[in-house]
């Protein structure tokens, strides 16, 4: 598990944070949604997806996130069980996964819920 920072993009785009790839990635869009950890906690928000973000089984347009919320990119697309830290104001940066060239790595579904500190369901 890994300690988010600032603002995350998840999608399947060259240049988002966290590019996601397998299993219902093809659901995702390119620049789908942001993450942002805040003081007060973590949002999620739709960045104009084609097949919409969802939180506890709602299309959102932009949410609090609580732990064991469910977020879910598309209707069947990948889906992850929220875990935030007690104290989100004492969140520390993470690495970037990022490859040589600064570009975003490809991922699977299993190592980005890893990445983002997320579980499956």
């Amino acid at each position: 598990m890994i300690t988010l920072s600032g603002s995350t993009v998840l999608g399947r785009g060259e240049n988002v944070g966290a590019l996601v790839t397998g299993r219902g990635s093809e659901l995702v869009s390119a620049n789908h949604a942001e993450l942002t950890v805040r003081q007060d906690g973590v949002v999620v928000r739709d960045l104009g997806s084609t097949n919409g973000t969802y939180v506890n089984g709602v299309r959102i347009d932009e949410s609090d996130l609580k732990g064991g919320d469910v977020l879910r990119l598309a209707v069947r697309g990948p889906e992850f069980v929220v875990h935030v830290p007690v104290e989100v104001g004492q969140a520390r940066p993470s690495p970037h996964p990022t490859g040589r060239h600064g570009r975003a790595m490809p991922m699977r579904a299993s190592r980005f819920r890893r990445w983002l500190g997320l579980s499956t369901r």
